[in-house]
């Protein structure tokens, strides 16, 4: 009898959560399909207050962006040859990129930073 519950209680839960892991699924799908792109083609200036990389993907102000590989690990020009990566720049910072341009420009207290776009 204690089989029997157990059993139609596990039946249950799995009957239940197939949906709910299907519309998890098909709203993640919708996300990364309606999110705004970074590439060489598009315009962006954001201010941003909020950056974070969860699983090598871009997250601006909790937005996801298509960043064409850009990632903590991306790395960020200034002066002449002198780098640091994404991940060393705190907010709040401006995101800028001008339409048909490969390069991203950071503006963190009047310094001007870049990052060269891949292309795909």
């Amino acid at each position: 009898m204690k089989n029997k519950k157990i059993i139609k209680l596990y039946v249950i839960t799995i009957l239940l959560s197939i949906p709910f892991f299907y519309f998890v699924k098909i709203k993640k799908v919708e996300e990364r399909a309606n999110a705004p792109q970074i590439d060489v083609e598009n315009e962006l200036r954001i201010f941003v207050k909020k950056i974070s990389f969860e699983r090598n993907e871009l997250y601006l102000n909790g937005a996801y962006y298509k960043a064409n590989r850009i990632t903590d690990y991306t790395n960020v020009y200034y002066n002449t040859n002198d780098s640091i990566k994404l991940d060393q720049i705190n907010p709040p910072f401006l995101m800028q990129k001008k339409k048909n341009s490969d390069t991203l420009f950071i503006f963190k207290e009047g310094n001007p930073y870049y990052i060269l776009i891949p292309n795909n």
